[in-house]
C-alpha cells in the first residue's frame, strides 16, 4: 500500500524532451527483463500504450555490488529534471545528530524497504517518468530514483509522518529510535512502530536492528560511552597494494573461447560485423588492433587482470582504457580475422584508423554533434570528440556553407562626457505613404528626436539636422551608417563648417550604431499599432515619444528627458510637484521685473483701472479707414471683471478685453443717431504752379 500520493511540481516553460534510444547491453538484458517484471508485479511501474509520451528517458542497468547476479534499474532523468521544481529543505547536520543522541544508551535502527517506492505519484506526474527499454515503454507509478526532487520530497514527507514522536530521528529512509533507559526506548519504539503501521510504511527487516547498545549511523558509532568514528569508514581510507585488490575477472570475462556457439558469442559476432562503416573492413580493424601498441597491452591487461605492470602504463590512452575496465565496460572478441576490443556495444578503433573513421562519419558534411552521435553508435576511441571537433573545424567546405560566424567580444563604449556631445542618426522606413523617419538620439541621455522626411538626400537631411541643432546645439560627434546622404560631399562640408566630427560605422555592421538601431524596433511597432487601430500614426508617434522620453532607461536608470532637461517632464500620469530650490534665480527675476515695471509705467503713464461692474464704457476698435473713430461710439455695460480683464455687454454680444481697451462714459449722453453721409471722392487736382524744365533741356 502506498504511504502518500504526491505530485511533482514542474515548470511549464521547459519543452519536453524525448531522448534518443540507448541500447541495453546484451549480457544484462535477461536480468533487466526480470527486474522490470518484478517492478510491474509490485505495482511500481506500468506499461505505456496508446497515450502520448512527450517525456522519454533512457534506462540504465547497474549491477548490485552485494548481489552480482542482479541489476538495479535506474532512469536517466537528467533531461526531465530540468523541468522539475525542487523544494527547499534543511537536513540535520552531524552536530544536530550528536546533540540529539547525547545521553542515549539504547538504540534501534530501522530502514524503510524501497523507500521512494512507498510514495505514489499523481497521474500527471507519471508522464515525466516514462522510459524506453528493449521490451517497450514503461512509466513509474511510485516515486523513482533519479528524480532530482525525490530525496527532499521524501525527507519532508517522512518527517511530517514522524512528527510528534519522542526519541526518534531520521535522515532519508534511515530511522533511529533511542532512549536513556530500556523502558524509555521500548516506549518510543512501540510508538514509532504504531505510527509506521498507521501510515502503511514497510520496513526492510534484514537491515533493521533493535535494542542495541551501539549503532553505526552517519559515519559515526553512537553508544552509551559516547561517539567514535565508524571503523568501516576508517578502514576504507587505508592504502592496499594492487595485488591485494584483484577483481573477479573470470566472472566477467571467459579466459578461453568455448567450442560451442553460445548466444553471447553470436551477439559479439553481430556487433563486430555491423559496427563498422562501409569503407572499413573487419580484417583491417583486427590487423590494426594487433599492431597497435596500446591496444595490445590493453588486451594483455584484460586477460591477466594486471594493469600495473604493462610497459605503456604511463600512456594517457592506456589509463583511459584502465578506467573503463574498472566499470566493467571492456571485452575482448575473437573473430575469424583476429581479435578486437569492445567497449559495451562499441568497437574500439586503433590509432591508425581513427582519422579515417572520423572522416567517414563526416561524409555528407553533417555537423559536429551529428558526427559524434554517429560514431558513438558504433565506435569508440580516446579523445574521439576532440578529433571530430578538429575535423569539422578544418573542413573548408563546411566553414564556407555554415551561415553563422563567431562574433568578436562586445566592446562597450564609455558614456559621453555630456548631454548631446555625441549623437547617433539613422533612417526608419520608408513607409507606404512615401515618408521616412529621420531619427537622432543623444548617446548620453538616450533622448530621441524624430522628423518626417520625404527623401534621404543631403539637401533634405541637412536642413532638418540644422533645425535640431539650433535647439540642442552642435554635437562633438555625429555617428551614422553609410547611407546616401552621409557619404555625400555636401554632408562632409556641412560637418566641417558646423565643427562636429562625423563618424561612419563599419559597412554592413549595424551593431556599430547600436543605440539608434535598437530604437528602430519599438519605433516601428508604434507606427504599426497605430495603423492597426485606425489612428493617425503621426499623432500616435508623438504620444509614444512622450512616454519613451519620460521612462527610465535600463542602462542609466534615468528618464531621457530628465537627463536632457535636468527636470522631470509632466505627463498624463498624476505626480507630485515639489518646490524648487532656486531662490537666487527668483530674486534676480523679481528685481529685474520690478525695474522694468517702474520704467514702463512711468513712460506709459499707467494708472490702475477704476472700472467696475455696471459702468458704461466705449470699446477700442481696429480702424479700417480714416473715417472711423478710435472707440466705437456705441457704449457697452461692464458685466464682469477678473483682474485687468473686463467683460462687457455690447450690441447684444459679450466681449472680453483688457481694461486698457475701454474708456469710461460719464453721464447718460447718447450719440446723435444720424445717417452717415455718402462719401464723395473729388477728382484729384494737379498743382497750378509754373515748373522749370530740367537743365538738359534748357539749351535745346
Amino acid at each position: 500500500m502506498p504511504m502518500w500520493s504526491d505530485k511533482m511540481k514542474s515548470s511549464h516553460s521547459v519543452v519536453p524532451v524525448a531522448q534518443p534510444p540507448r541500447r541495453v547491453p546484451f549480457h544484462v538484458r535477461e536480468q533487466v527483463e526480470q527486474e522490470l517484471k518484478s517492478l510491474e508485479d509490485m505495482d511500481v511501474i506500468e506499461k505505456v500504450e496508446g497515450v502520448p509520451t512527450p517525456w522519454l528517458s533512457n534506462l540504465v542497468a547497474a549491477s548490485k555490488p552485494i548481489s552480482p547476479g542482479e541489476v538495479r534499474v535506474c532512469i536517466d532523468m537528467r533531461k526531465a529534471n530540468t523541468a522539475i521544481k525542487t523544494e527547499k529543505n534543511v537536513s540535520p547536520t552531524v552536530d544536530d545528530i550528536i546533540l540529539t543522541l547525547n545521553g542515549a544508551n539504547v538504540f534501534s535502527r530501522l530502514e524503510l524497504y524501497k523507500a521512494f517506492h512507498q510514495i505514489e505519484l499523481d497521474e500527471s506526474s507519471r508522464i515525466m517518468t516514462t522510459f524506453q527499454t528493449h521490451v517497450g515503454l514503461f512509466r513509474y507509478k511510485r516515486l523513482n530514483f533519479g528524480v532530482s526532487a525525490a530525496p527532499i520530497l521524501f525527507q519532508n514527507e517522512l518527517r511530517q509522518a514522524l512528527q510528534g514522536l519522542t526519541g526518534v530521528l531520521n535522515i532519508a529512509d534511515d530511522i533511529v529510535c533511542y532512549g536513556k533507559t530500556r523502558e524509555k526506548h521500548d516506549f518510543n519504539l512501540r510508538a514509532l512502530l504504531q505510527r509506521l503501521q498507521e501510515r502503511n510504511l514497510t520496513l526492510n527487516k534484514k537491515k533493521c536492528s533493535f535494542g542495541q547498545s551501539k549503532i553505526q549511523f552517519y559515519g559515526y558509532v553512537f553508544s552509551e560511552s559516547g561517539i567514535s568514528p565508524d571503523p568501516d569508514k576508517v578502514d576504507a581510507t587505508i592504502y592496499r597494494p594492487g595485488s591485494l585488490m584483484i577483481s573477479d575477472y573470470l566472472s566477467r570475462h571467459p579466459h578461453a573461447r568455448h567450442a560451442t556457439n553460445t548466444v553471447d558469442e553470436q551477439y559479439i559476432s553481430f556487433i563486430t560485423d555491423n559496427t563498422l562503416p562501409d569503407a572499413l573492413k573487419l580484417s583491417d580493424v583486427a590487423k590494426a588492433t594487433k599492431s597497435d601498441c596500446v591496444l595490445s597491452f590493453v588486451k594483455n591487461a584484460i586477460e591477466t587482470n594486471d594493469w600495473k605492470n604493462q610497459k605503456c602504463q604511463s600512456d594517457e590512452s592506456f589509463r583511459l582504457y584502465e578506467n573503463l575496465n574498472q566499470n566493467q565496460e571492456l571485452a575482448v572478441a575473437n573473430t575469424d580475422e583476429g581479435y578486437v576490443l569492445l567497449r559495451g556495444t562499441q568497437l574500439c578503433i586503433p590509432e591508425t584508423l581513427q582519422k579515417q573513421t572520423v572522416l567517414l562519419s563526416h561524409e555528407g558534411h553533417q555537423g559536429q554533434s551529428k558526427c559524434e552521435g554517429l560514431l558513438r553508435e558504433y565506435c569508440w576511441f580516446p579523445h574521439m570528440d576532440k578529433m571530430v571537433e578538429k575535423a569539422c573545424k578544418s573542413c573548408i567546405v563546411c566553414r564556407a556553407a555554415s551561415p553563422g560566424c563567431t562574433p568578436d567580444p562586445i566592446k562597450p563604449a564609455p558614456l559621453p562626457r555630456d548631454v548631446f556631445s555625441e549623437v547617433s542618426c539613422d533612417f526608419c522606413g520608408p513607409f507606404p505613404d512615401g515618408y521616412l523617419l529621420l531619427v537622432v538620439i543623444c548617446d548620453y541621455s538616450r533622448f530621441p528626436i524624430v522628423e518626417r522626411v520625404r527623401s534621404t538626400s543631403a539637401e533634405t537631411v541637412i536642413p532638418r539636422l540644422e533645425s535640431i541643432f539650433s535647439i540642442f546645439g552642435y554635437p562633438d560627434v555625429l555617428r551614422t551608417d553609410n547611407g546616401p546622404p552621409f557619404q555625400s560631399r555636401a554632408f562632409r562640408e556641412y560637418a566641417e563648417k558646423s565643427g562636429f566630427k562625423h563618424k561612419r560605422i563599419t559597412l554592413l555592421h549595424p551593431q556599430g550604431n547600436a543605440i539608434v538601431e535598437r530604437f528602430m524596433a519599438p519605433l516601428q511597432k508604434s507606427v504599426k499599432t497605430a495603423i492597426a487601430s485606425g489612428q493617425d500614426y503621426k499623432t500616435a508617434l508623438n504620444r509614444y515619444l512622450m512616454n519613451f522620453r519620460s521612462s527610465p532607461q535600463s542602462s542609466t536608470q534615468k528618464a531621457p528627458s530628465e537627463l536632457m532637461y535636468n527636470r522631470k517632464v509632466k505627463t498624463k500620469l498624476p505626480s507630485m510637484t515639489f518646490e524648487k530650490q532656486d531662490t537666487d534665480v527668483r530674486d534676480r527675476d523679481s528685481l529685474s521685473k520690478s525695474k522694468n515695471k517702474i520704467y514702463a509705467d512711468k513712460n506709459r503713464r499707467a494708472q490702475p483701472s477704476a472700472l467696475k461692474i455696471g459702468d458704461r464704457v466705449l470699446l477700442k476698435r481696429e480702424q479700417r479707414n480714416k473715417f472711423e473713430t478710435v472707440f466705437d461710439p456705441t457704449p457697452g455695460i461692464v458685466i464682469a471683471r477678473k483682474g485687468s480683464m473686463l467683460t462687457i455687454k455690447h450690441r447684444g454680444k459679450e466681449i472680453t478685453r483688457d481694461g486698457s481697451k475701454f474708456r469710461v462714459v460719464q453721464g447718460s449722453h447718447e450719440p446723435a443717431q444720424t445717417k452717415p453721409a455718402d462719401t464723395v471722392f473729388a477728382p484729384r487736382q494737379r498743382s497750378q504752379r509754373k515748373r522749370r524744365p530740367p537743365r538738359r533741356f534748357v539749351n535745346e
